[in-house]
């Protein structure tokens, strides 16, 4: 249908529909967690002292280290036009995504008279795979430019509360720009 020539264009023509968002991600990141203390002890009397544990702990340097993997979200959504060339969004939903976690330990201060091979038995590397997940809350202002080209600043949060013996609540802050070209 030909619009009259004094008819404004709608920012959301043909586009603009509340409904369900389905998003697949593979992210690329890591982030990674340090602190140096003593973690274990060599001391094998059970009923050592204070004094004889701390003495037979050698200081290490813990390293937890999580790696990014497959993720979703799956969210209503909301829209509304904003003037001739923008739209709002609102995204409600779940998201999930699965790491590689990864602990490790290294000695950084040896003991006195504590041979370094002994202690480094002490330990391994662990690796795990694991996922996190919550609700997600995130805003869109799709703003066009021209005719075929949309810009699209975005801010998404997912939260979770800690689940049963865990104590690891989670949160995470997305904030990003698309590009959009029609053709």
């Amino acid at each position: 249908m030909a619009r009259r020539p004094d008819e404004r264009r709608h920012a959301c023509d043909g586009d603009c529909r509340d409904g369900e968002a389905l998003d697949l991600t593979d992210r690329l990141g890591r982030a990674i967690s340090t602190r140096e203390a003593r973690f274990f002890s060599l001391a094998t009397d059970p009923d050592a002292t204070r004094a004889e544990i701390e003495r037979l702990s050698p200081v290490s340097r813990g390293t937890v280290t999580y790696d990014a993997g497959l993720g979703a979200s799956l969210a209503l959504t909301r829209q509304r036009a904003v003037g001739a060339r923008a739209r709002l969004r609102w995204r409600a939903g779940v998201a999930g995504q699965a790491f590689d976690r990864t602990e490790s330990l290294e000695i950084v201060e040896f003991l006195a008279g504590v041979d370094p091979e002994e202690a480094s038995q002490s330990f391994r590397a662990h690796r795990q795979r694991e996922g996190r997940g919550g609700l997600l809350f995130g805003l869109e202002w799709s703003v066009r430019l021209t005719r075929q080209f949309n810009v699209s600043p975005e801010f998404r949060v997912i939260v979770s509360r800690a689940i049963g013996d865990s104590d690891a609540s989670y949160g995470e802050l997305a904030v990003g720009m698309r590009g959009m070209w029609s053709f």
